[in-house]
């Protein structure tokens, strides 16, 4: 016998589709970073780790800067494609740090792209010393323009100068 609520027409709702999370990690690949940098790769993969284990559906971009190239996408790939940064390591130019012109940079790709999610994650040790076309009044422009989109913004420090940066 047949529910008197089941009939033939009647199916079951789709599921909502799940936005896709943007994960824009923005790595300091200058040389004050050298005796850091592995540990700065292990907190990346800290970070990548828990967003997986979350079941989040990101898409990561792993965009390493220095004054040699300001502009280096590393990674930019679905997560469930990552490779573990121990296995498959990113390397760097070692040069100054135009941490300002990074996000700039940074923040014009997020602004083309607009993703409806995003969570950006700087990991610096905070010595901006070689930026040519961004200052800080306009880097922290940048910051407050991605957190007023709902974009968490977090900084991971490497021998960090938290007060300075902080402001």
């Amino acid at each position: 016998m047949n529910s008197p609520l089941a009939t033939s027409d009647q199916t079951a709702p789709a599921p909502a589709p799940q936005s896709i999370q943007h994960d824009y990690i923005l790595l300091d690949g200058s040389s004050s970073m050298i005796s850091g940098w592995l540990n700065s790769l292990a907190a990346i993969e800290s970070y990548v780790a828990t967003v997986k284990a979350a079941n989040v559906k990101s898409k990561i971009i792993l965009h390493v800067f220095d004054s040699n190239n300001r502009d280096f996408l590393a990674r930019e790939l679905p997560i469930e494609d990552w490779q573990s940064l121990t296995a498959n390591p990113v390397g760097a130019c070692w040069g100054s740090t135009p941490l300002y012109d990074a996000i700039s940079l940074m923040g014009r790709r997020l602004r083309d792209i607009d993703p409806p999610r995003a969570s950006i994650v700087i990991v610096t040790d905070g010595e901006e010393n070689a930026s040519t076309f961004t200052d800080l009044t306009q880097a922290k422009a940048i910051l407050d323009w991605c957190r007023a989109k709902g974009w968490q913004v977090t900084f991971i420090g490497a021998n960090f100068n938290n007060r300075e940066q902080a402001q």
